[in-house]
This record gives C-alpha cells, structure tokens and sequence, in this order.
C-alpha cells in the first residue's frame, strides 16, 4: 500500500529532514538515486551512451546536475541543458553546478531556445533526464522552456523525469495551466522523491509519468505524517473476500441491479452489470430504460429487466451507465432515490440533478 503525499506534506517532510542532515544532502540523495534510475535504462556499453541532461533554473535543476555528476563519472556520454536562476541561487545548487562542472559531462553553449531544440534535436540519445521544473512550477511552461519540451516529447528515445514531469501538478495530475496553455513533459520513467504524489497517478499524470519509482532518499520514518490517501492496492480491499460455502448459491450471495441503458447506450449497465457479477453479487439485473436485450451473451447469467417494471426496494442499485437525460430517467433517478436500497451514483444520475 503506497502512501500518496500533496506538496505541503512533502515541503514539511523535506524541511523537517533539512534540520536534521548536513547542508545540500537531500539534493545529493536526489541526484545519486536520479542517476542510479537512469543506469538502470542505459546500455551495458556505458561509454557509447548518449544522455542529454535538462537542469532547470530552481533545486529540480540541482537535481539535475548531481545525477549528471554521477552519469559522467560512471562513463556515460553526459550532455547538459543547464538554465541558470535568474536571481541568486540556492547554496546547494551552487554546489551541485560546482559538481558537475568538475565532472566529466560537459555543458551544452546555448544562447537561445533555438540553440537549446537544436541540442535536444541534433543526436540519438539513448536517454533524456528532465529536471527542469519539480513539484514548485505555478506556472504554464511556454516560450523557450514550451518549445524545449516539445522537442524532447518528440525523441524516440528513453525520458526519465526527475521528481515529477516538468510541467504537471503533483497534487492534481493536470497539465500546470491546462492543455491549452501548459505543456508537459511525456517521460517514460519518472524517479520520485520523498514520496509518492497523486498527480502521478491521475489524469495526466498516468500518461506523463510513465512508470514511477519512489525513493524516500533515506529520510527517517518518524517524519512521515500518516497518508490523507494511499494508491490503490489489492491489499486494501482483499480482506472483504469471505470464502463461500459449497452449498450456497446466486441467492445466498444479494442481490445488484444496475440502472440505465437509454436507447443506443445499452452496453453502458451491460459493463456495469458484469463487474457486479465478477466482483462476487448473486443476483444481478441489467435494468434498461430503453428497450432490454433478451439476455447479454457475454454474461448470459445477468437478468435483463425493463427499469420501469423492476421494483427498486429488492437490490442495491447502480444507477445512471448510459441512462441518458430524458424524463423517462429523470422519473428512474427520482424513484431510485426513494426507494429503501442503498444507491450508487454514476455517469448520468450524477449528470441529471445538475441540468
């Protein structure tokens, strides 16, 4: 079961953990565990690997630059995007530029956006580390920085992002700014830090992150508040599965039925029925507005039913997968919520009351 932290539980974690290690570890950690994520996706000719390093201007840049530090002295073939703060910048990323510097990945001359597409664009790299915008962007990413990351969700190549996709929101899973105005980066592989986040796992984040890898970087348990959420598990749910006795049957077991199946949407409470009957209810009844099939042949054991002749104090109800806005379903949602079973919401139910 995976704990899943917003970002001011990770900035008091991570502050709370400042206090007790010396000046610039975690970023040390960060980079070294970045770095380590990256091997792991590199060829065993280490030396041919072609790795482009993108350090933005704030601490996910100093991230960055650690884990090039270290990708260069393993023997890959570092090169690095580095955008400098525009103000003064923090003394552990001073440190990690001084780093890498001494390192042997060298940095990329770039004076404009169009040096920096030109970079991203002008080799086959075998992979891309992102460390341009970390869990603090507030912001849209546009102009050069929009331009790089198109460029970079354009190569065929391996992208592992460090904490978080540049551009999306940790807590959320949305594009910083939405679609029309924001931009993201699509990596394959995403290392996280401290904890795992929920935007990493919902709306854009599934697609963005790739596969996620949590490192605490060796922070102490105790600094750990107890998780608001926890990712989705087996774990979480397996201890409602009771074992069946072998002489029950359909009966012994309640009774669902799913409501909905307007005239042309008649596979919506047809999907909803079978996962009721899969996930272990006895009787259940695919109850349609419109006109019912006379029985589903994937799941010939469902029971298709009219809505407007199933008596709704008999099951708990699902009602709403495909039920349309007529009044027809508006006079089912209505009887629903009436009636003496317990009612679950969805898709259209939810819909109706807000029209």
């Amino acid at each position: 079961m995976t704990p899943l932290f917003t970002i001011a539980e990770l900035r008091a974690i991570e502050h709370a953990a400042a206090q007790r290690l010396p000046d610039g570890a975690l970023m040390q950690r960060a980079g070294q565990a970045g770095a380590n994520a990256a091997l792991d996706l590199l060829p065993s000719t280490i030396d041919r690997a072609k790795v482009l390093v993108l350090a933005g201007p704030g601490n996910n840049g100093g991230d960055a630059l650690e884990a090039a530090a270290h990708l260069g002295h393993a023997g890959a073939q570092v090169t690095i995007l580095h955008f400098p703060p525009a103000g003064t910048a923090a003394p552990e990323r001073i440190d990690a530029l001084q780093r890498a510097r001494s390192s042997p990945a060298s940095f990329a001359a770039i004076n404009s956006a169009a040096d920096a597409r030109a970079v991203a664009s002008s080799t086959e790299w075998n992979l891309v580390v992102d460390g341009l915008f970390g869990i603090g962007l507030t912001r849209p990413i546009a102009g050069d920085f929009a331009e790089l990351v198109t460029a970079v969700n354009d190569l065929a190549c391996p992208i592992i992002a460090l904490d978080v996709p540049s551009g999306l929101d940790s807590d959320t899973g949305a594009i910083v700014g939405g679609e029309s105005t924001g931009i993201a980066v699509r990596a394959t592989h995403t290392v996280t830090f401290i904890g795992d986040k929920p935007g990493l796992h919902t709306a854009e984040g599934r697609d963005h992150a790739g596969l996620v890898i949590v490192n605490r970087l060796e922070i102490d348990h105790e600094l750990f508040p107890a998780a608001g959420a926890k990712l989705n598990d087996v774990a979480l749910f397996a201890h409602c599965a009771r074992r069946r006795r072998h002489s029950s049957h359909k009966g012994s077991h309640g009774s669902v039925a799913v409501v909905g199946g307007a005239r042309g949407m008649a596979g919506a409470p047809l999907l909803a029925a079978r996962t009721a009957l899969n996930s272990g209810a006895g009787r259940v009844y695919a109850c349609f507005v419109g006109e019912p099939p006379a029985f589903d042949a994937a799941q010939p054991e469902l029971m298709c039913r009219s809505a407007q002749e199933y008596d709704f104090n008999s099951a708990v109800l699902v009602i709403g997968p495909g039920m349309g806005g007529s009044a027809a379903s508006a006079e089912m949602l209505a009887s629903a919520l009436h009636s003496q079973s317990a009612v679950v919401l969805d898709a259209d139910a939810l819909n109706l009351p807000a029209s």
